[in-house]
């Protein structure tokens, strides 16, 4: 069976560490911009706060969404591997039973020609029919 290109665990397992990079550089990028805001002004503290913090829900729910998905597509993955070798079974079982049945028909064959070739050595002599017979006896009476 051949295997895929793009392997689903690996895959998954480096969306992981981009994630909690990206978080890191969002935490950053949070702290900065606040920082960046009470300084200039104090009273933009809470607009900023309120702002980054409606971004960070919404990333959470990406994140806990995505995550959801590739368990998803995960186990149906893992489901569909098993249809496919129990038909790879169910195809090799069936290749088996047309041999041996491609087998049993060779061999009735050998037995029918076998059989015929019984039947024409022994084959009884010809006789001649009845009517023939009555009519060679009507012949030769009327000479």
């Amino acid at each position: 069976m051949p295997q895929n290109p793009v392997d689903a665990e690996s895959a998954t397992i480096a969306s992981y560490w981009l994630a909690l990079v990206s978080f890191g550089i969002g935490i950053v990028g949070i702290g900065f911009s606040i920082y960046a805001f009470f300084a200039k002004n104090p009273d933009a503290l809470l607009v900023a706060g309120s702002g980054w913090l409606a971004a960070m829900l919404i990333g959470i729910s990406a994140w806990v969404t995505t995550t959801r998905l590739l368990r998803y597509v995960k186990a149906r993955e893992s489901e569909l591997r098993g249809v496919i070798e129990s038909s790879h079974k169910d195809v090799q079982s069936a290749k088996l039973e047309t041999q041996s049945i491609q087998i049993e028909h060779e061999r009735l064959l050998s037995i029918s020609e076998y059989l015929v070739s019984k039947t024409v050595r022994r084959a009884t002599k010809r006789t001649v029919p009845a009517e023939v017979n009555n009519n060679d006896a009507e012949n030769e009476g009327a000479n």
